[in-house]
């Protein structure tokens, strides 16, 4: 069963390699590149089912983003992907609502496991 993803993040080239990961791994993907671009992707894709989010990003930090998309969509799926985050953000965005937190640069295998994990 496949089913919609968000990756969220400023950077393109990791969200372009996320991205293709996903997609390669037979799902669809959407991105983002900033957290006010990610809720009015959500808002019209609604049938979203996880999000991968950045977490210092412009516009709108990750932390913020999962905040207010789980007040939107309780059922959202909802991962923070970090390079260097500070313990308090990690603390934020697990205590909004993500399932968890993913190191970057990631390996492809941990995107894949994750969204094999809900199907």
């Amino acid at each position: 069963m496949t089913y919609k993803v968000l990756i969220v993040d400023d950077e393109e080239v990791p969200r372009q390699f996320g991205a293709m990961v996903i997609n390669k791994s037979g799902y669809e993907v959407l991105q983002a590149g900033d957290g006010l671009e990610a809720l009015e992707v959500l808002r019209q894709n609604p049938d979203i089912k996880v999000l991968f989010t950045d977490i210092n990003m412009p516009n709108m930090q990750g932390d913020e983003l999962i905040r207010k998309s789980k007040e939107l969509y309780s059922e959202l799926i909802m991962y923070g992907m970090t390079g260097g985050a500070t313990s308090q953000e990690r603390h934020d965005i697990m205590k909004y609502g993500a399932k968890g937190i993913i190191a970057k640069p990631f390996m492809p295998s941990d995107l894949v496991q994750i969204l094999k994990n809900y199907e």
